[in-house]
Order: C-alpha cells, then sequence, then structure tokens
C-alpha cells in the first residue's frame, strides 16, 4: 500500500495536477464525466454541467455514487487551487433531492478552514430553479510531493 505521505503507484511518484485519464475530470476518458471547473478564485471551484444517462441509477436520476464523486471533484478542485497534491480522506454526502440527469446544474466547492495537516471543504449541487440537490463535506490531506 502506498505512503499516504510520499504516495506512489508501483515506484512511480504520484505527480500534482490533472490526470488525463481521470474518471471526473480528465479529457482522454471515454466512459469519464469530462468535468472542466473553472476556479473564480483561489479556494472555489465551480461548473456548470449537465448529466447525461450512462450514470443513472434509475431512468432520468443520476446514480448517488456519481453524485458523490462529482461532489469530491468540486471540493478536489477548489483545495488543488491552492494545494497542489491532496488526498480525500473523509467525505460525506447528503442528498436533499434527486438529480436529474439531461439537467443543467450548478457544481460549486469552497474550502472552509485550512489546518495544520487537514484542509477542510464543502460542495454543492444546484438545480436551475435555485435548489439545492446535494451538499458534500470532506477533509482533505495534503500529500508530499518528491520530484523524481
Amino acid at each position: 500500500m502506498p505512503d499516504f505521505f510520499n504516495p506512489s503507484l508501483d515506484g512511480r511518484e504520484l505527480e500534482p495536477g490533472a490526470y488525463a485519464g481521470c474518471f471526473a475530470c480528465g479529457p482522454d476518458n471515454p466512459k469519464g464525466l469530462h468535468m472542466a471547473f473553472n476556479i473564480p478564485t483561489p479556494g472555489r471551484a465551480e461548473i456548470q454541467w449537465t448529466p447525461s444517462g450512462p450514470y443513472e441509477g434509475y431512468p432520468g436520476i443520476l446514480h448517488g455514487g456519481i453524485v458523490s464523486t462529482v461532489l469530491d471533484e468540486a471540493m478536489s478542485k477548489a483545495v488543488t487551487s491552492e494545494v497542489k497534491l491532496v488526498m480525500t480522506a473523509e467525505l460525506k454526502v447528503r442528498f436533499r433531492a434527486p438529480v436529474e440527469s439531461g439537467v443543467p446544474l450548478t457544481v460549486s466547492g469552497w474550502i472552509v478552514k485550512r489546518g495544520r495537516r487537514l484542509i477542510e471543504a464543502e460542495a454543492s449541487i444546484v438545480g436551475p430553479d435555485g435548489v439545492e440537490h446535494a451538499h458534500g463535506w470532506a477533509t482533505f490531506l495534503p500529500a508530499k510531493y518528491a520530484p523524481a
């Protein structure tokens, strides 16, 4: 198992920055979500996103695991706008209303607190009517990066 403070995969160091094969944001993942977040200010990430059918758990309703992934990604993008390499240590999601496929959504993530070792963030998914459909809370742990 990789050391959390010096993460690597089979001896290869993890590198800060976007990974093109990432399920959530990678442009090269054919089955991915292809989410390209905007960073309006450091510590905040936003995207206008319309989910599609392949990610449904029920007809017309996005799968809860995908909703959780989207919230985690929003928070991680907000955090990595300030700290380049972090790992999600804990994630909590509150589902408030079904997240429908084919409906434009606003997804936002923001840093709430920066401690000595941990960074806390929150995220929300809001429908076009202004109703929050899901909310997430997460704790991130900065990982050390040792260039090769």
